[in-house]
């Protein structure tokens, strides 16, 4: 259960180094590439047009940080239940299942 819930986490990991080779490799290119408008491309903004950019990529880190955080420090949990009466709203003794005795207070402090 332990290595489920690491899997998250280390997606996000990754997705954010790829990101930054992403943005490495764009910087790269755009320092070899004298023609293309790459070269030019955030510096030839004007200053209304620079701030409104930069405050774009501000909005979307605030966003994607807040997101990363909260999901890594919520806590969450899934549960499966593999016996056929499940399907049916039912306990393994066939008596009908309610929520309310899994959230339970002593329950959840387990």
């Amino acid at each position: 259960m332990i290595l489920l819930s690491v899997i998250g986490p280390v997606l996000n990991l990754c997705i954010i180094c790829l990101y930054i080779v992403l943005i490495w490799r764009i910087f790269k290119v755009k320092s070899k590439l004298q023609i293309s408008e790459l070269k030019h491309g955030i510096g030839s903004l004007s200053g209304k047009k620079r701030k409104v950019a930069l405050a774009g990529v501000l909005f979307f880190l605030i966003c994607f940080t807040g997101r990363l955080l909260t999901k890594l420090w919520s806590p969450d949990m899934l549960m499966a239940f593999n016996y056929e009466e499940a399907a049916k709203g039912q306990n393994p003794n066939e008596t009908r299942f309610n929520e309310s005795d899994i959230l339970s207070d002593e329950i959840l402090k387990k």
